[in-house]
């Protein structure tokens, strides 16, 4: 007698070894899918706090001291209003003319803060 086709058994097997291939693939795209949005957030979220960064490297360069409340904090127009920030720029305890930056961009999955420092050449009365 011979045999033409599949048994139940050899139907069984091969549907659960496609099926957990199938499961364990979907869990990897997932993973995939999952990491390359938080590396989206990630990277917006430097290129924002670098752009606020600046401002505050700006602010400095008037030798201004206090931030206006635009700078100090706020959140981003459209399409990036789920990212805000957090700024402060104060004055070094250990040196005339030096300011320390400080930068914090948050979203609902994180936060990146960004910190620097920046001299500033104090200001001195023309010479006659």
């Amino acid at each position: 007698m011979t045999r033409r086709g599949f048994t139940l058994l050899e139907v069984v097997v091969a549907l659960a070894i496609v099926g957990s291939v199938a499961v364990a693939s979907l869990g990897a795209l997932d993973q995939h899918f999952r990491v390359t949005r938080k590396g989206g957030e990630v990277t917006t979220a430097v290129v924002l706090a670098t752009d606020r960064l600046d401002a505050l490297r700006r602010a400095a360069m008037r030798r201004s001291s206090r931030l206006p409340d635009s700078l100090r904090r706020g959140r981003f127009p459209r399409p990036l209003e789920a990212y805000s920030w957090d700024a402060d720029l104060k004055p070094a305890r250990d040196r005339r003319g030096l300011f320390d930056l400080a930068v914090t961009v948050s979203w609902e999955g994180g936060s990146y803060p960004l910190a620097s420092r920046i001299y500033v050449r104090p200001v001195t009365a023309p010479s006659r």
